[in-house]
């Protein structure tokens, strides 16, 4: 579970990481084992990313869930805006346009 207010470079959101908590909570109340991040960066959110996949075995049922800003590339997928970085404008990092 990832829930993410605060951004550097966009306006704040006022209920992602309630709606993360909420989620994690009745996941929580399900057996689930749930990890919750709230307004990580892109360095603590890859971790997080890397850690989920280790912990994933065959046959296992979970579940990712991302509340916060995102954009949409080509009408194909959405991409979370990393609370620590601009994803806008010249020099935008590789890092930042596909996540």
């Amino acid at each position: 579970m990832i829930g993410s207010d605060s951004y550097q470079h966009a306006d704040p959101l006022g209920n992602a990481r309630a709606d993360a908590r909420a989620v994690a909570d009745a996941l929580s109340a399900s057996s689930f084992k749930v990890t919750l991040k709230q307004d990580v960066g892109l360095q603590a959110m890859k971790e997080a990313l890397r850690t989920f996949q280790s912990e994933v075995a065959g046959g296992d049922e979970v579940v990712f869930y991302y509340a916060g800003h995102g954009v949409q590339l080509d009408s194909r997928a959405l991409h979370s805006i990393r609370c620590s970085q601009s994803c806008s404008g010249p020099g935008t990092p590789q890092s930042c346009k596909a996540a």
